[in-house]
């Protein structure tokens, strides 16, 4: 009893000190980032809002190097710079904007970021398990393969996540009347829009690897067409 009640305490100070950690980083990304305000953005958030029957945020821009967005726990939408800049210049439309838009609410309406600071105490008490478990059998081998196996079952649960997301800014971009085409258009240009310094091979390369933490772009596409195919849309 007294190791289970150990285990229970240890998971659940672990659990808070990653809410404090998680809500430290947000007020810090939040501080470091701007809004994005114009008309395009303003009718994104309304006509997504009314769909997803809440009122979203503004967004806001982040200092990145990459294309990229992300949400917090709050509803914020972040994007990048490169990817603002590619807004303004028109290489990413306002639909395409609104696909992002629709696939980080996704993340926040589905509880990834719950489920993920919820598994970050388990993370380390995983690992050491793993390391019992396989010393036993290798025991030279138990350090190296304890953080590839724990890794593989955490990039498992990103990928499934990144599907959820899809399924919900699918949903969502439907209601709203943007039609799927805008989430698979964005998805296949995505490595293109990188900035010239990313080596778009070895990125292309990246996101077939075993380990990478998102779906291949044409297995994202095809999920997408074809929820949308069973519902008609």
């Amino acid at each position: 009893m007294i190791k289970i009640a150990l285990v229970l305490a240890v998971l659940v100070i672990g659990w808070l000190l990653s809410q404090m950690g998680l809500k430290a980083f947000e007020r810090a990304m939040v501080k470091a980032t701007r809004p994005l305000s114009s008309v395009h953005t303003d009718i994104i958030l309304r006509r997504l809002g009314q769909a997803a029957g809440v009122k979203l945020k503004a967004l806001r821009v982040f200092d990145h190097p990459m294309v990229n967005a992300a949400a917090l726990s709050d509803g914020t939408v972040l994007i990048s710079a490169p990817l603002e800049r590619h807004f303004r210049a028109g290489r990413v439309s306002p639909e395409e904007l609104a696909a992002v838009v629709a696939h980080e609410v996704g993340h926040v309406a589905m509880g990834h970021h719950a489920q993920r600071v919820a598994l970050m105490p388990f993370q380390l008490l995983a690992r050491n398990a793993v390391v019992v478990a396989i010393f036993r059998l290798i025991p030279f081998g138990a350090a190296i393969l304890a953080p590839l196996i724990v890794g593989f079952l955490i990039t498992r649960l990103t990928r499934a996540q990144e599907f959820e997301a899809d399924a919900y800014a699918t949903a969502l971009m439907v209601r709203a009347g943007y039609g799927v085409k805008p989430l698979t258009s964005l998805l296949g240009k995505m490595i293109q829009l990188q900035p010239p310094s990313v080596d778009r091979d070895r990125l292309k390369a990246a996101e077939q690897s075993f380990w990478a933490t998102h779906p291949p772009s044409e297995a994202r596409i095809a999920a997408i067409r074809a929820k949308a195919g069973s519902w008609g849309a």
